[in-house]
C-alpha cells in the first residue's frame, strides 16, 4: 500500500482499515493495528537518539521486500496495546 493513502482522510476511510489516533513520547500520531505483526514500527522522527538500543532487525514485508530497521524502546498508548 503506498504511505501516501493514509494521509489523505476520505482515501483512509474508503479503505476501511482500522486506524485509531494513538500516542508515542507526548506525541499524538495514527495507529494501524496489523495482527500478524509480531513488533511496532513507528517513524523515526518519533524515536529520539536515546531510545535507539544499537540493535537492528530485518523487516519482511508483504511485497516480499526487506527492511533493515534499527530498534528501540518507546512509551505508547493506543487503544491495541499500552507497552513500553
Amino acid at each position: 500500500m503506498n504511505c501516501a493513502a493514509l494521509s489523505d482522510p476520505e482515501k483512509t476511510k474508503s479503505l476501511r482499515l482500522p486506524i485509531l489516533r494513538g500516542e508515542i513520547g507526548g506525541r499524538e500520531v495514527d495507529v494501524m493495528r496489523d495482527t500478524l505483526c509480531e513488533g511496532v514500527v513507528v517513524r523515526k522522527q518519533l524515536v529520539d537518539a536515546g531510545q535507539l538500543t544499537g540493535e537492528c532487525c530485518l523487516l519482511l514485508r508483504i511485497d516480499n521486500t526487506a527492511l533493515l530497521a534499527e530498534k528501540g524502546v518507546i512509551n505508547l498508548r493506543t487503544p491495541f496495546l499500552v507497552e513500553k
